[in-house]
């Protein structure tokens, strides 16, 4: 076989920048993009090939199989911004375009405006010995997202097939496609400060933002009759994302002999089915679904709503648990909350420096799936001390995840570097060179969970809508100690 790939890109680009009064100016960039990919691949085979035969002319029937793909996207932009040192306006409108195998090209415009205002350096601003530096920010923008080019399509793939003791071709469906699909288009709004304080022992950035989602591109779930299942793209009615941000630095001792700094960073995010437009509710195989009022790929199940020991041998079968007939709600699929933590020690001007990373996240809905596949060894299916809770869950998981799903909260000590800088005179005593340093490194250092499983952030799939622990092992625990030696 062979095959052939090339983009070609175009890109032009201009500043403009005109001064205006008050210390106000200018400054508008303009631009344009145009890229194109194309591809072909020439695939041949051959079979029942003679004696002696080095190619594929010795094959008694030689298929072959051609294919061309291409994509091109372009898109223009001007943006004008209104600079001063203490203020900052930019405008802009994008236009973008893409072809799509034989659709008519389509053209959208995304405008965007962003305001930035350095309060702090106002003559009236009444608080300058808290804040060194107090600036306030906000910006609108819009974006879209393309489907890919062959998805509006339904294509077809040659394949043989035996009939009367040869085989014939035939063509076979290999992509339904969806010919309403339109491209998803996107819209946010954030907020926010920058601030030091202190004289910069600490630094504050703080955003808030609410992103919406129009006609977002969701894959849907085929259900076997349909080309024996697999995927196909729709267009969700709308989609809502909002949260904040918020960093803390500090420098909390700066000296030659100590300095001690820190960095946190906490997000708080959630995300919102508003409407399905024109399709139903999105239910798929790994139990996620796309419902109405509830967080996009949230995971439902039918509930365990009672059980009991009906026969008295302390063994909860499942007869003696009883299900819910519809599936409930049970949460998201990515957490709530997640915060990062690093740290910084230096001692005795960098001659010893310590650096460590903390990370928290809560509100996560995770699923033991290696629970269902160790069945026969579970604590609840073999041992009649185990909660009739656990019990309950094992006997009836082959119906239901619900016992196996659990909301967990996870702290991590992520890392741990420690470096020292021997003195030069200690260096040329002892190892005879001019500099010697030594390091000592560990990643995946701890965790603390109330998961029952192994690892809750080890998944078989990538996060989205099949988040489940499918006993992957966790990453490893590594220590790792250097010495750099420099004649």
């Amino acid at each position: 076989g062979t095959g052939r790939s090339v983009v070609s890109t175009v890109n032009a680009g201009m500043i403009t920048v005109a001064p205006l009064s008050s210390g106000f100016r200018l400054r508008t960039a303009f631009g344009g993009n145009f890229t194109r990919t194309r591809t072909s691949d020439l695939l041949a085979s051959g079979t029942d090939l003679v004696p002696g035969a080095i190619g594929l002319g010795g094959a008694r029937e030689i298929r072959t199989t051609e294919q061309r793909g291409g994509v091109t996207t372009f898109g223009w932009y001007v943006e004008p911004t209104l600079e001063h040192r203490r203020f900052y306006l930019s405008t802009g409108l994008r236009l973008d375009g893409a072809d799509t195998y034989g659709s008519q090209q389509s053209v959208a415009g995304f405008p965007k405006v962003s305001l930035s205002y350095l309060l702090s350096d106002e003559p009236f601003f009444p608080l300058k010995q808290l804040f060194s530096l107090l600036r306030l920010r906000a910006a609108y923008g819009q974006a879209g997202v393309q489907p890919g080019p062959a998805d509006r399509l339904r294509l077809y793939a040659s394949d043989t097939r035996w009939l009367d003791g040869g085989t014939v071709d035939a063509r076979r469906l290999s992509t339904v496609g969806n010919d309403h699909l339109k491209p998803e288009r996107s819209e946010e709004f954030e907020g926010g400060l920058d601030a030091d304080l202190f004289g910069r022992a600490l630094t504050i950035e703080i955003t808030a933002y609410r992103k919406t989602r129009v006609d977002a591109l969701i894959p849907f779930t085929l259900p076997p009759s349909v080309n024996a299942g697999g995927t196909v793209l729709v267009n969700v009615g709308k989609v809502r994302n909002s949260g904040f941000e918020i960093g803390l630095g500090t420098n909390l001792l700066r000296s030659d002999l100590v300095t001690i700094g820190t960095q946190m960073h906490v997000s708080r995010n959630r995300n919102l089915v508003l409407s399905l437009g024109d399709v139903g509710p999105i239910n798929n195989p790994n139990g996620t679904r796309v419902v109405e009022g509830y967080p996009l790929f949230g995971r439902w199940a039918r509930p365990i709503l009672h059980y009991a020991d009906a026969d008295g041998d302390g063994i909860i079968t499942h007869e003696e648990v009883q299900l819910g007939d519809e599936e409930v709600y049970l949460g998201p699929i990515e957490p709530n909350y997640e915060a990062a933590l690093h740290t910084n020690f230096s001692f005795f001007r960098g001659r010893i420096t310590a650096t460590a990373g903390f990370s928290y996240s809560d509100g996560q809905l995770q699923v033991n799936e290696i629970a269902r596949q160790n069945r026969v060894i579970a604590r609840g299916a073999n041992d009649p001390n185990a909660p009739l809770g656990e019990q309950a869950a094992i006997a009836v998981m082959d119906r239901t995840s619900y016992g196996l799903a659990q909301e967990i909260s996870t702290f991590r000590f992520n890392s741990l570097a420690v470096a020292v800088s021997a003195p030069p005179a200690f260096a040329r005593r002892w190892f005879g060179t001019r500099t010697a340093s030594f390091t000592l490194q560990g990643t995946n250092l701890g965790l603390s969970s109330n998961y029952r499983g192994k690892d809750p952030a080890v998944n078989a799939y990538s996060t989205g809508n099949a988040v489940v622990d499918t006993g992957q092992l966790p990453l490893p625990r590594t220590l790792a100690v250097g010495i750099r030696l420099d004649y």
